[in-house]
């Protein structure tokens, strides 16, 4: 999002909060389930995530045992205002 704000030519607050607001479909290479939308401020930027297990044998303690997936009660949930 700062990348985006740059792009922008504002780095206020507001703009980096605009900046943000603006990203849609952020692919983040695996690091976090699913891609990210951040274009509603009411929703949470993606409803799936992955599974995983401890195991001491990979970098970071934990492999993925399934995912990304997306449970049917996070289709349909909304937050509290």
């Amino acid at each position: 999002m700062l990348q985006k704000a740059c792009d922008n030519k504002d780095l206020t607050r507001q703009g980096v909060l605009d900046a943000m607001h603006e990203i849609t479909g952020l692919d983040t290479g695996g690091l976090v389930a699913g891609k990210l939308d951040y274009s509603n401020p009411d929703q949470p930027p993606t409803r799936q995530v992955y599974i995983a297990k401890a195991d001491g044998s990979v970098p970071g303690g934990l492999s993925v045992v399934e995912g990304p997936i997306e449970a049917e009660h996070a289709k349909n949930y909304e937050p509290a205002p």
